[in-house]
């Protein structure tokens, strides 16, 4: 598993006799980019900007979903939209006293 990047080590003592072999192998297929480590971290930049992002996103700047009856609001393709969904801006949703989804979590 290791080999294949698909498994990361994990030592508990007393059980340490090939921890460094296997650390090894970690550090070598991680360095190549194989199985869990082919996805990048993100830096703390990068985080920033997608906590910047979703702060925006949150502030009311998308469009969420509602329907004609109900009272609250949705996310494109959920499931209560089966029927009606008008587009409206999150924030208008808000002030009109929509509230969010629980199924679909917009």
């Amino acid at each position: 598993m290791l080999l294949s990047g698909l498994g990361q080590i994990m030592t508990i003592p007393p059980n340490v006799r090939h921890s460094d072999y296997y650390q090894r192998v970690q550090t070598a297929a991680r360095s190549v980019g194989l199985g869990i480590w082919a996805v990048p971290f993100p830096t703390g930049r990068e985080t920033q900007e997608r906590a910047t992002q979703g702060k925006a996103t949150q502030e009311g700047s998308d469009i969420v979903y509602i329907t004609r009856t109900g009272t609250k609001f949705h996310r494109s393709g959920c499931r209560y939209l089966r029927y009606s969904a008008i587009p409206i801006k999150r924030s208008e949703a808000i002030a009109q006293g929509y509230s969010p989804c629980s199924v679909c979590r917009p």
